[in-house]
Formats: structure tokens, sequence, C-alpha cells
């Protein structure tokens, strides 16, 4: 079975996120983003992550702290590539969709996130929980870059430039 990997693009003229699937097996379409979809799924994600935190017992009283040690954990222990220069990225416009609607579906070991257009099936992206992480910081991070204001569903997602301080002060970066 190939494995599939993606990258974010902002598309200033369309003001969207592009999220671009590569999978050696076959083409999948390029999934444009709209910042109130992406709120959605932030919110959402952002929920998802935090109940695992709050099953833990006692948890309730650091429940923040705790979020975003598992979260800054998770980032730093993947391996993330960032690369802040503009690229001009070529899509085919065949191959474009704009989803409606997400569907997660949670299990212990991944969350599937199912993407519709009206009631069409697209594709369906499955990711163990420390890649829902990095999915996540992913989309703070370019939700960031194109000004859409979501701090409030990012709160504790991380900046980039905090997370490098932070894996800075624990000797992680040299």
């Amino acid at each position: 079975m190939s494995r599939t990997s993606y990258t974010f693009h902002y598309i200033t003229e369309e003001d969207r996120l592009a999220l671009v699937f590569k999978k050696e097996s076959e083409q999948l379409p390029t999934l444009l983003l709209t910042r109130r979809l992406t709120k959605l799924i932030c919110e959402h994600l952002k929920s998802m992550l935090e109940q695992t935190i709050y099953q833990i017992e006692g948890a309730q009283h650091h429940k923040i702290e705790l979020v975003k040690f598992e979260h800054r954990t998770a980032i730093e222990s993947a391996n993330i590539e960032w690369d802040d220069k503009p690229q001009r990225v070529r899509f085919n416009a065949e191959s474009c969709v704009v989803p409606t609607k997400v569907t997660m579906q949670r299990t212990t070991a991944c969350l599937n996130l199912l993407f519709f257009h009206n009631s069409a099936f697209i594709v369906k992206l499955s990711q163990g929980w420390q890649q829902v992480h990095c999915f996540f910081y992913a989309l703070a991070e370019m939700s960031r870059k194109a000004q859409w204001d979501l701090e409030t569903e990012l709160s504790w997602a991380g900046r980039q430039s905090d997370m490098m301080a932070a894996a800075n002060a624990h000797g992680y970066l040299q």
C-alpha cells in the first residue's frame, strides 16, 4: 500500500488554501479550502485533540498546559518540512475541488477526515494522532500566513517561531 502525503499552499488570488495530495499509485484531487471550512476543521481538530487529554484523571486542572505539551512534543518529534519561501504552484483545474463538508471519524489509532462536495465523496485522509497534530499545526501556520484571524481556534497550536524557540530551549536545535 502506498502512502499518501500532502502539502498546503496559499492561493492569494482566491484567498484559499490548496491541500495537494501525493500518492504514487493514483491521482488524487487538490482540495481548495475556504476560510470558513478551515475554521470549522480547526475547531473540531482542536476539540478532538483536547478530548484526548481530558480523559486523563486530574488533567482538568492543567488541561491547557497538557494539551500544549502534547502538541509541542508531537510536532518536535515529527519530520515536518516547512518552506516559507513563496512558491508558484500550478494546479490542474480539472482536479481541483472545493469541499463543502468534512466528516471526522475517530478511532483509537487514527482520525479519518472524509471530504465531500455537497453529498459526493471526494477523498479520505487517515492520520495517526501525531500526524493529526502536524496537520493542525500546518493548518494553523497557513491560516496565519493567509491572515485569516483564526486565533481563537488556534489558541494553543503554536506559531512556528514559538515551536522553534521551545525546541531550541530544550536543546533539540543546535
